[in-house]
Order: structure tokens, then C-alpha cells, then sequence
């Protein structure tokens, strides 16, 4: 949307709150934007500063401000995943006690942690990659 625009309410509207009504007129709308234009005075009903939970009623007019078009959500790709020596491999593998579908019981020796964290690349977790 690119100007300020004043929508009347139609009378299948009436007693629906402001949130709501924006919310069928303009789905694209998030709400926590819709939120900060009531609270800055953007919007308005009838020329009087509304709350979002405000009702409104067939024949009020609606002061609807432009808010853009929300940028395209991308997706991040997923961190490559460290690739595991063969002699980890094999650690990881000899230290099982028991497997099945659902569990994964290993003997892990002292020393090896258990996740990473900083400073941290050699670890049960990472390991498991390697099975």
C-alpha cells in the first residue's frame, strides 16, 4: 500500500475488534506492526486514536496508513556438518554398549565431552555423526 487510505466498516464487520478487522482486510499485515501503528496514532477510527482490542461499528471509517510490503523471508542454509576421522569413527563405534531403533547407549571414557562450546571440536556429539 502507498498512501494513507479511509476505509468504511460494512455492516458484517460491525463489532469486530480493530485487530481483527485489519487482520481479514490486510493479511499481510503482521501484527506487531499493526500493534506499533495504533500505539504511534497511524491508525484511526473516525478521526480519534484507537487500540488495537477497540471495537468498531458499521459506518465508522478506518484511517489505514501505507506499511509496505514485508520483506521476502529467506531461508539460511544449514551449517555443513564436520566430517569425522576414521579413527573417531572407529572410537565412537567401540564405545556402544547397547542400540537399537529408539536408544543409544554408549560407555564414554573420561575426557571426551560430552556437546562442543567454544574451544570445544571433539565431542560425543559431533562423533555420533560418524555412525
Amino acid at each position: 500500500m502507498t498512501g494513507v487510505v479511509t476505509v468504511e466498516v460494512n455492516a458484517d464487520e460491525g463489532g469486530l475488534r480493530l485487530d481483527r478487522w485489519f487482520k481479514r482486510r490486510y493479511p499481510e499485515l503482521p501484527h506487531g506492526k499493526l500493534q506499533k501503528l495504533t500505539r504511534s496514532g497511524q491508525i484511526r477510527v473516525d478521526g480519534k486514536r484507537v487500540k488495537a482490542g477497540d471495537r468498531i461499528e458499521p459506518g465508522q471509517q478506518v484511517r489505514v496508513p501505507p506499511f509496505g510490503t514485508p520483506p521476502p523471508r529467506t531461508e539460511r542454509p544449514a551449517p555443513p556438518k564436520p566430517a569425522v576421522s576414521a579413527e573417531d569413527a572407529a572410537l565412537i563405534r567401540s564405545i556402544v554398549i547397547y542400540e537399537d531403533e529408539a536408544t543409544l547407549a554408549i560407555n564414554k571414557p573420561p575426557g571426551l565431552a560430552t556437546q562442543g562450546g567454544t574451544g570445544t571440536t571433539r565431542h560425543v556429539d559431533g562423533l555420533l555423526t560418524g555412525m
